[in-house]
């Protein structure tokens, strides 16, 4: 696209273009399928989440994942804060770079969703991607509801 005469001139409209497509958001959420197979609530959780984090003003939303379906779903949804796919696998994290608006974070995962949900509020700010005090949406969404912790919102200040 930038290899004729006016190089700087292309790639200054097609990042024009790009920053104000990215800025829109649509105006009625189109289909979105659900990643999570056999089950029907992943997506009204993530909707849940989506919709949380916008009332609330949180700076983040927080995936926590072990095969990256949960920040698949989040993205598609195109919140207007940043996603942390947070997941204890190398591989997984390399998938979540993929999607849109997800930033992958390797690190454990305490078996404890709410000790987790603390520890990694306390590792994004360490990180410096959440403010001290700041909000973040934690989410897990599993298909097998006999899984203790399997499904798992909260608003936390970290």
């Amino acid at each position: 696209t930038a290899a004729g005469r006016y190089p700087l001139e292309a790639v200054q409209t097609l990042d024009a273009i790009i920053r104000e497509t990215e800025g829109m958001s649509p105006a009625i959420p189109g289909p979105v399928s659900d990643p999570h197979e056999g089950s029907n609530h992943g997506r009204a959780l993530c909707e849940a989440t989506v919709t949380l984090a916008h009332s609330s003003n949180a700076h983040a939303i927080v995936a926590v994942t072990h095969g990256a379906t949960t920040a698949q779903l989040l993205s598609a949804l195109r919140p207007r804060v940043a996603i942390y796919g947070v997941t204890p696998h190398e591989d997984v994290a390399r998938r979540l770079s993929l999607w849109w608006g997800v930033a992958p974070l390797v690190t454990e995962i305490d078996s404890d969703l709410d000790v987790a949900a603390s520890q990694i509020g306390a590792e994004l700010v360490e990180r410096g991607a959440v403010p001290k005090g700041g909000v973040v949406v934690v989410v897990s969404v599993n298909a097998d509801l006999t899984r203790s912790g399997a499904n798992f919102l909260k608003l936390l200040q970290v």
